[in-house]
């Protein structure tokens, strides 16, 4: 039977359970969260999504909660970044089958070290980068010529540490990133995001990758959103929002329809396929996403920023 904890019932954490529930398979769901009131929300949102499923435990104490893992447990920690470290540790000792983390994975390149280091049963542990999950993108990694490649990434003021973290680690994946080195950055005083007490940072960072890859990233109020990987033979100019996407070649314009999938109809084929193979590639390891955090760790410490990561 697959069996699912989840810590962290919130907008996230609601719609990993979202899509849990559309798995035709036999599961248990068990969920804790430490507001009580975002844990009792459940039924509402059941209710309001039209969600049709059966035996949600809801757990109030942690150490009931952590008590119910096992070695077939896959735990899916949809906090925020405050903590995470601690919780990830504590969840460790009940060595489970595996743990899917939000990102940032956690506040500071110490504690992700930490849960590296604590991982001594080996644990799969995989970040929810969900980018890995889309066509078009493994479509990309495999055709991408890596030679003299230059990436230009603006988005429109969602947050480098929150949504700019999805696009380091998506540029790590597609160019097999080694090593990067960081050559400008102009980064905003840090701004209160919608989550009380927690902050984010805008501005502009360029960074070279493998010692040969130009990245440039914007994040302002007044950018558009697009992803342009202009390559040696071929180049992408990828348009998210619109679910467009033009590649260019020395043959031919043309012009995709894209598919960006909620996360509502992920989280299940990453469920699904790690249960049937005990391991998946639909998603990177913690280790796999290791330089996409400190590529942001070190920007942030370079500006001598310290804020709570949501």
């Amino acid at each position: 039977m697959i069996k699912i904890g989840i810590i962290g019932t919130g907008n996230i954490g609601k719609r990993h359970i979202q899509s849990i529930a559309n798995i035709s398979e036999e599961f248990e769901l068990f969920c804790h969260d430490m507001y009580e009131d975002s844990l009792e929300s459940l039924d509402s949102f059941f209710l309001a999504n039209d969600i049709k499923i059966k035996n949600v435990e809801k757990i109030k104490n942690l150490d009931n909660f952590i008590s119910r893992i096992d070695n077939e447990t896959l735990v899916i920690i949809s906090t925020t970044a405050i903590g995470r470290a601690t919780l990830t540790d504590q969840i460790l000792k009940s060595s489970p089958k595996a743990i899917l983390l939000e990102k940032p994975v956690c506040q500071t390149l110490e504690e992700y070290d930490s849960i590296l280091k604590n991982n001594v049963s080996n644990v799969p542990i995989y970040v929810n980068f969900p980018r890995h999950m889309y066509e078009f993108y493994n479509e990309i990694s495999v055709q991408q010529d890596m030679n003299d490649s230059k990436i230009f990434v603006t988005q429109n003021d969602a947050g480098i540490a929150c949504n700019g973290i999805h696009i380091f680690e998506l540029i790590c994946w597609l160019f097999d990133a080694k090593e990067y080195i960081i050559t400008h950055h102009k980064i905003s005083n840090p701004y209160e995001t919608k989550r009380k007490g927690f902050y984010d940072i805008s501005g502009e960072v360029k960074f070279e990758i493998n010692k040969k890859i130009y990245f440039e990233f914007i994040d302002s109020a007044n950018s558009t959103e697009t992803i342009n990987i202009i390559g040696k033979n071929k180049s992408y100019h990828i348009f998210e929002t619109s679910k467009k996407m033009l590649i260019n070649s020395d043959q031919d314009i043309e012009v995709e329809n894209i598919n960006i999938p909620f996360q509502s109809q992920l989280t299940s084929e990453f469920v699904i396929d790690l249960f049937k193979n005990s391991s998946t590639n639909l998603l990177p390891s913690i280790n796999q996403t290791f330089l996409a955090h400190k590529m942001l760790f070190e920007l942030l410490k370079l500006n001598k920023l310290s804020i709570n990561l949501t």
